[in-house]
């Protein structure tokens, strides 16, 4: 008996039942993600960038606060809300919190059992209904913001004449929603009306109904809010139809295995994508230029991918607000909460806009978006063509509530 006792008071010394996750040395993590099937390529680079960031505050910083380690637990949620819900359940005892929550249909169904739980977590989405939940830590501008900085930046490099026809085109679920609650915004502020919109299923293969909808609507500007599954075949069936319009596509739209597509002069030719932040390779931006180093320490054989970018700054994010709970001397559950909770600006140097953070009405996210062209010769595909724009549409925008 006297053994045993031993055993567990050792036992609660590595791991405070108050402190889930979180032994003397170590604070462990968790990833929901798809590791296989349709959505694991695009989600992949997001674990990378997940873990960049983590093995620089490990190696060269010697943890978080200088003591403790980061350990990532990943499980596959598949993209299926019912199993991300069980993945969820499996881990959530196990760590102090969630650096990635992949997909908007995963957040939205996990946010409340999170909320119940106490855990915190980055959503890797940029829906706005994440700005002011408590439990949740985003990162990035929101759809919204990207649309009504796209819809402003459009407007303004149209040439005098009769005012364009603005149509939208989007998947069905939340993030189509958000998507079109964008560009129908940006209509409020501009004075316009969309002249068409087209929604379409993920399991769609065929958008011959779609672009005909939009084709006789007589569509100047498309705004996108689509998959890399679906956005090339679009833009190429329009074409096929003679259906030429500026397609203007939010940031996980584009892929950049596309500059092998065989509609790739078409996407040349039409298309915008919106997202944050410079070019890849830029290193006049100290964010990017760090992360292009810490990069080519730890991962010298990945390629180039801006969903890496955005799971490097989800990284960041939870470091920043984990560093606070360790400075409060504080790493359970309500602990971290409050470090969230905390005002603070996080900043990202210049890889994305600063984020206020602070009780969860109060939160500023990034109102900033830039512009990108396709250009097979720079490393993801595209270039810019207007960054880091804030425009009175964007500035306009609210959220919650």
């Amino acid at each position: 008996m006297a053994a045993v006792a031993v055993l567990v008071a050792v036992a609660c010394g590595r791991q405070a039942s108050a402190n889930p996750g979180v032994t003397d040395d170590t604070i462990r993590l968790g990833v929901l993600t798809p590791l296989e099937g349709s959505q694991a390529d695009a989600a992949r680079p997001l674990s990378v960038g997940n873990e960049v960031f983590l093995d620089y505050v490990n190696e060269e910083l010697g943890g978080i606060g200088g003591r403790y380690r980061v350990e990532l637990v990943y499980e596959d949620t598949g993209s299926d809300p019912e199993t991300a819900v069980a993945k969820y359940n499996k881990l959530k005892d196990r760590v102090a919190a969630f650096v990635q929550i992949y997909g908007t249909p995963i957040v939205s169904t996990l946010a409340p059992r999170m909320a119940t739980d106490g855990v915190i977590g980055s959503p890797a989405s940029l829906d706005a209904a994440w700005v002011e939940d408590p439990n949740l830590a985003p990162v990035g501008g929101p759809y919204q913001v990207q649309f009504a900085n796209a819809a402003d930046y459009y407007l303004s490099q149209v040439p005098d004449g009769p005012p364009p026809r603005i149509c939208f085109i989007g998947v069905s679920g939340r993030y189509g929603d958000a998507g079109l609650a964008g560009i129908t915004f940006a209509g409020t502020q501009l004075g316009f009306t969309l002249a068409a919109v087209a929604r379409y299923e993920n399991a769609d293969t065929s958008f011959g109904a779609q672009v005909g909808q939009l084709r006789q609507a007589s569509c100047d500007a498309v705004f996108m809010t689509t998959l890399p599954a679906h956005t090339a075949a679009i833009i190429g069936e329009g074409a096929q139809e003679g259906f030429r319009p500026r397609w203007i596509a939010q940031s996980p739209a584009w892929s950049p295995d596309y500059v092998d597509s065989p509609v790739l002069d078409e996407l040349r030719r039409s298309l915008w994508v919106v997202n944050e932040g410079t070019e890849w390779g830029d290193r006049s931006v100290p964010g990017e230029a760090d992360l292009l180093d810490r990069l080519a320490r730890y991962r010298p054989e990945q390629e180039p991918d801006y969903v890496l970018t955005f799971g490097y700054v989800q990284a960041w994010t939870m470091v920043q607000v984990l560093e606070r709970a360790v400075a409060a001397g504080d790493l359970s559950r309500e602990g971290i909460a409050a470090a969230l909770a905390e005002p603070a600006t996080l900043t990202f140097d210049g890889l994305t806009g600063d984020y206020g953070y602070g009780p969860a009405a109060e939160r500023v996210p990034p109102r900033a978006s830039s512009i990108f062209r396709v250009n097979p010769d720079k490393p993801l595909g595209l270039e810019k063509v207007a960054i880091d724009i804030e425009t009175p549409t964007a500035r306009a925008l609210t959220f919650g509530g």
